[in-house]
């Protein structure tokens, strides 16, 4: 059913029926599409004309189960997701060679993505990139965590991240919801009994996601490429870490060496770098690398130093 405002009131009229019910809409611009057990239609609001039907695959899961999801990539692509498939579909207008009776646009199906799961919601990313959210069938009985999945128009993968959803062991590919926002592409994800917020991922993100499997140079060079969008990161800090990993797994020559890249002219971090080559009874190894002039530490920290030379002598 569509409403409209007219001269004496609301004006309704019936774009489609017949065919069960309607499980997606979705309008944007003059361009509306819906989604049916048997399909999806495009409907132009300033001819009043259906321009398409896109038929369910005959051979997809039964649509009572894998519902259809349809969004909006921008006022021309269509997204639609339905079982283990995205097609990428883009109105096109039609020339007034052919058009004749015809409605003014025609739909072409760009791309079929395959996936490895079933869309249980669909949306825009920039730069031609979609993310999906995916429900797995249980694996030997077992249930399988939902997961967000980021693809390029070209099926590329990008990105693959599981979920941990409260009660995702009693969920079906029906029972989730998605939601996008398009201003700062934050994503919401409703479940029966959790609601999760993702957020894309920015350069502090990277930094943890590197430090976290211990690429610390990588990590050290994005924060030094990438140093004005960090809020949470600096070359200190993070090189820091890098200097404790380096301790704990017995590469003291090398901790010692990249000191005065990280501490620099921080005389406190100096003297905790001291302290816990101390501790390791490896001082004489970072001796020649501590500063005497920029800059200038304690009175102890040198005479620590001058206590443990001698004894490895």
């Amino acid at each position: 059913m569509f409403n409209e405002k007219g001269f004496f009131g609301v004006k309704r009229s019936i774009l489609h029926a017949g065919e069960g019910p309607i499980w997606k809409v979705s309008w944007k611009n003059s361009f509306i599409a819906w989604a049916n057990d048997m399909g999806v239609k495009i409907f132009d609001t300033n001819s009043r004309k259906l321009i398409t039907k896109i038929a369910r695959d005959p051979k997809s899961p039964s649509p009572a189960d894998y519902h259809c999801h349809l969004c909006w990539y921008n006022g021309v692509t269509l997204l639609v997701g339905w079982a283990n498939t995205i097609k990428i579909c883009q109105v096109r207008p039609r020339t007034s060679a052919d058009s004749q009776d015809l409605p003014p646009f025609y739909v072409e199906v760009m791309n079929i993505i395959y996936l490895d799961h079933y869309v249980s919601g669909i949306g825009p990313q920039p730069e031609d990139k979609i993310i999906s959210l995916g429900y797995r069938p249980p694996e030997n009985g077992q249930p399988v965590r939902p997961c967000i999945r980021i693809t390029g128009f070209n099926g590329e993968e990008l990105s693959l991240e599981e979920l941990s959803i409260k009660g995702y062991e009693s969920c079906g590919p029906n029972d989730y919801n998605m939601s996008v926002l398009t201003y700062d592409h934050f994503v919401y994800i409703c479940a029966p009994t959790d609601l999760v917020l993702a957020k894309p991922r920015d350069m502090d993100d990277k930094v943890d996601w590197l430090k976290d499997r211990l690429r610390f140079d990588e990590a050290l060079e994005v924060v030094r490429v990438h140093e004005t969008q960090l809020r949470k990161h600096t070359f200190k800090s993070v090189g820091q870490k890098y200097l404790s990993h380096l301790r704990s797994v017995g590469q003291f020559e090398k901790c010692a060496e990249m000191c005065s890249a990280i501490l620099q002219g921080d005389a406190e971090a100096w003297q905790q770098e001291i302290m816990a080559f101390t501790n390791c009874k490896k001082l004489t190894v970072l001796c020649p690398y501590i500063p005497t002039k920029t800059p200038v530490l304690k009175p102890w920290a040198y005479e620590t130093c001058l206590i443990v030379i001698p004894q490895c002598s």
